[in-house]
């Protein structure tokens, strides 16, 4: 995959769990009540994994994995 193409996929999945961590903090009023509520434990080691590719995504070319 192109480094542009892991970046903006990357970034994307930062967002995404960046949301569902807020939306398991403080769940706005338009989405009721969720069946099953969103996990805040889950929340956060999908923000983890999501901040690694970031990371990885982000690393220099040379660098070891």
């Amino acid at each position: 995959m192109p480094k542009s193409t892991e970046r903006a996929h990357a970034k994307l999945l930062w967002d995404a769990a960046c949301e569902r961590i807020a939306f398991a903090l403080e769940p706005p009023p338009e989405l009721g009540k969720l069946d099953p509520p969103i996990n805040l434990q889950e929340a956060i080691q999908i923000a983890q994994a999501a901040l690694e590719r970031l990371r990885d995504a982000y690393s220099p070319e040379d660098s070891p994995p």
